[in-house]
């Protein structure tokens, strides 16, 4: 009987830590899920018809490998313009749309806009009256160069943009003349501890050629830069193609660009500056610059300030002797 009575209660104690772990125990406190990182760096493309600002103002972490299964990319980045595999030659392909004043219209009139720097350069040259500053002055000028290291780093409260037009032809011409770092940064170079990430920049010391660099190029150097995805891609110099074509799949890509060093923005800033005087009116009130790099001679370039655009709408141009005589002249219209 005892024996009975031991085994019943043992059955009976069973059912109730069963019942009990299976419906009145507590469940495991949740991970808190960790704070979001954000990166140290915020470029800023330049490039006319460039795409939206807001996909690249923070640079990209790598995303949990967790998550990362389970979660697609809030932010997708933008299409380029043209297809890189060259799929225009007759096959089918994703069809871009452009504005109506395209890249392929300001290429055109950049170049006619070149050539007439070029011819007349000489009697700008001979012109005794005031004119803008030569570019070599502006770019060792001490206070523009702080200028634009402040603006480069962030730190430089300005309401105004900067716009810059160039055309696809002329990339490499202009990094060269600049010496500017021409970068295919893919994102899991962002990552400090990926091992074995690498970007790619386009060796022009010598006959143009890819080189890998370890992780990711110092873009806080630079936060300014032409997005050259914004170009149609078999409009780009070969070499440029072949650094694009180091990664296959854009998605994959965080930057294809042109950064622009504090030289190069030194003179961008000291033009701003000569067309606000010239128009007689204050930065302050000023909403949008818009300059063109303009071929001077051989492989050496300036800007022209095409248009300011103010905080009350007007759009005003500088007068015909702003820059130079011949620039203007050169102008297509728009």
């Amino acid at each position: 009987m005892t024996s009975l009575l031991r085994q019943i209660l043992s059955f009976a104690l069973a059912i109730g830590l069963t019942w009990w772990l299976l419906y009145r125990a507590p469940g495991p406190e949740p991970m808190a899920e960790p704070a979001p990182s954000t990166g140290p760096v915020s470029l800023r493309p330049v490039t006319e018809h460039a795409v939206d600002v807001a996909s690249f103002e923070e640079l990209l972490t790598p995303p949990d490998p967790v998550e990362e299964e389970v979660q697609e990319d809030p932010t997708p980045p933008p299409p380029e313009a043209g297809s890189r595999d060259g799929a225009e030659d007759g096959e089918a392909a994703e069809k871009v749309e452009e504005p109506d004043e395209g890249i392929d219209a300001l290429a055109a009139e950049a170049e006619e806009t070149s050539d007439a720097v070029a011819t007349e350069a000489a009697a700008d040259a001979a012109d005794d009256g005031p004119g803008p500053a030569k570019i070599t002055d502006l770019a060792q000028d001490q206070e523009l160069l702080k200028a634009a290291s402040k603006e480069l780093a962030g730190t430089a409260a300005i309401g105004f943009s900067t716009t810059l037009i160039s055309s696809p032809e002329d990339q490499l011409d202009i990094a060269r003349a600049f010496g500017e770092e021409l970068v295919l940064v893919p994102k899991n170079a962002l990552d400090p501890n990926a091992k074995g990430a690498v970007s790619y920049r386009l060796d022009l010391s010598g006959t143009p050629r890819v080189v890998e660099i370890p992780g990711r190029p110092p873009l806080e150097r630079y936060r300014q830069y032409r997005d050259l995805f914004a170009y149609e891609f078999r409009k780009l110099p070969r070499p440029l193609r072949t650094l694009r074509s180091s990664v296959v799949r854009r998605d994959e890509v965080y930057v294809f660009a042109a950064l622009i060093p504090v030289q190069e923005w030194a003179v961008v800033v000291g033009r701003r500056r000569e067309a606000a005087a010239s128009l007689g009116v204050d930065e302050n009130d000023v909403e949008r610059y818009v300059l063109r790099y303009v071929r001077t001679s051989g492989d050496r370039f300036d800007f022209l300030v095409e248009e300011v655009r103010m905080a009350d709408g007007r759009v005003l141009r500088p007068s015909q002797s702003y820059p130079s005589s011949s620039a203007r002249s050169g102008r297509a219209s728009r």
